[in-house]
């Protein structure tokens, strides 16, 4: 790796490359919950303004609870008449439909669950509502003198969205990257049977093997009502960057995950190049520039949420953690895919993979060994999206990779409860907490595995080309407009759809 890269312009690319040149996305401020009359006859959507299948979620009703008491009351009242519920957050960045109930549901929005309950100095511990967002947890803590280690780059998450899908930022030192490894305590409500008044607070606190059940669940057990997390005494971090060819990345990009405690990599394939974040603690001598050393808390919160509309653009994101020992084969192999169409990810010559590091975790739902994560953005305009595809199916199903719980199509899902040894641990805390499972959905339960739900794939005319399956026909694309049914160009055992006509690699 050779040359500095100027700070300001690579620290936006590099938290916001990958997802802010092609999200197809509402209005920030749009709320993900709307009704037509009152708080009857409502909609859910999520920041990306739509689900991967292009359906609309509609709900019977919604619930803007502003304690945990109103809270328990909205469960208690749906689960007394066997209501389906689901949990919305403030913005609704998952990207798939877990907060979709059905037609005759109750979505239950946290929007209004937005205090700092409280920050203990001297525990080093804060506490939460699961509707704060990142941006207000680690300016509270801040305040204190206090910080939380690690988090996700994008900071109007909630607590307890994050949380339920697992979210992280990069890093496999300590207790790593992901947020759900500093949770020591979380008061959970869940259905409860008539004697208990059908609904209770779960009192969840480190020690009890519930927990990793609960701080990784889908919202599949109950609404997370607060959350307590440990922080540390305020640090400084040193950033700065290294712009690189990527001939040698198959290998650098594995042993940069122990070099730096919070570095990450942005791979630009069509550049040939990658521009390593190298990110450490310093001693705490405040100064005025991020490439000298800033508090923690300044370097977290400069991370840009920014979305774009691109027209017509359809994209979508896959989001994929392959296991760190199998990393660089991968790379490989997506270089030689790559190679073919350098310009194929969504953005052209400035289309990037961001690749961050996750920690093998005790949570059920957690990442299983230390893993290498593949964040991409894909843009099929009215034109081709095979190779992000072939790559998708590459990670998946090569590699064992594993789906982030928040950011991926259908395809992405079918079959990755499998890969995950203690899910059937999980199940048991489910049914535990839900047994009559009013807090799951048919999409939850196809991705669990329940018995009877069959799978997350839709086959029809079409689903290759929107992610709800993997093509193995040429109906499965779209033939009218050229699109047919073929195998990858380098994982041979892939199925993509390619747009045939005119395409330069298109008969390999």
């Amino acid at each position: 790796m050779q040359g500095s890269v100027g700070v300001h312009g690579i620290l936006l690319l590099a938290a916001a490359a990958v997802l802010a040149r092609c999200l197809l996305a509402a209005a920030v401020n749009t709320p993900v919950v709307q009704c037509a009359s009152g708080t009857t006859k409502c909609t859910v959507t999520n920041a990306f303004g739509a689900f991967p299948d292009g359906s609309t979620c509609h709900v019977a009703a919604a619930a803007f609870p502003a304690t945990e008491e109103e809270l328990v009351r909205v469960v208690a009242g749906a689960a007394a008449s066997g209501t389906k519920m689901k949990v919305a957050t403030r913005l609704g960045h998952n990207f798939m439909k877990l907060s979709c109930p059905g037609g005759d549901g109750l979505v239950i929005s946290t929007n209004a669950l937005n205090r700092v309950v409280g920050v203990n100095a001297a525990r080093m511990e804060i506490t939460v509502e699961s509707g704060v967002t990142l941006s207000e947890l680690i300016d509270a803590a801040a305040h204190a003198g206090l910080a939380l280690p690690h988090a996700p780059y994008w900071l109007d998450l909630t607590v307890g969205g994050l949380l339920s899908t697992g979210a992280h930022g990069s890093s496999v030192s300590g207790k790593g990257g992901a947020v759900h490894e500093y949770v020591t305590g979380m008061r959970v409500v869940t259905p409860a049977p008539a004697s208990e008044g059908y609904a209770k607070v779960r009192v969840v606190n480190a020690g009890d093997p519930d927990l990793d059940a609960v701080k990784v669940s889908l919202g599949v057990l109950g609404v997370i009502s607060q959350v307590t997390l440990a922080l540390q005494p305020l640090f400084n971090r040193s950033v700065s960057f290294r712009r690189g060819g990527d001939g040698d990345l198959a290998e650098r990009a594995v042993a940069f995950a122990g070099e730096h405690e919070f570095g990450d990599v942005v791979w630009y394939p069509a550049r040939g190049e990658a521009v390593f974040r190298i990110d450490d603690r310093v001693a705490t001598t405040k100064t005025n520039t991020i490439s000298s050393g800033d508090f923690q808390n300044v370097i977290q919160s400069s991370r840009s949420t920014e979305q774009q509309q691109h027209g017509d653009v359809l994209p979508f994101q896959a989001g994929i953690s392959v296991p760190l020992s199998r990393a660089s084969a991968f790379i490989r192999d997506a270089q030689r895919l790559l190679d073919m169409n350098p310009g194929a990810l969504c953005g052209g010559e400035n289309g990037g993979i961001l690749i961050r590091y996750v920690k093998a975790s005790t949570a059920y739902l957690g990442k299983t060994e230390d893993s290498v994560e593949f964040d991409t953005t894909s843009c099929r305009h009215d034109g081709d999206a095979a190779m992000p595809e072939e790559m998708e199916q590459m990670a998946l199903r090569k590699y064992g990779g594993v789906p982030h719980w928040g950011k991926n199509r259908n395809v992405a899902f079918d079959g990755a409860i499998a890969k995950f040894p203690k899910a059937g641990e999980f199940m048991k805390v489910k049914d535990a907490y839900d047994p009559d499972g009013l807090f799951s959905s048919e999409w939850s339960d196809q991705v669990l595995g329940v018995a009877g739900a069959g799978g997350v794939n839709v086959a029809r005319n079409g689903c290759g080309m929107e992610g709800l399956c993997v093509c193995s026909e040429d109906e499965h694309c779209s033939p009218e407009k050229g699109y047919l049914c073929r195998p990858g160009m380098v994982y041979r055992d892939a199925r993509v759809c390619r747009r045939v006509a005119g395409d330069a690699y298109a008969d390999a």
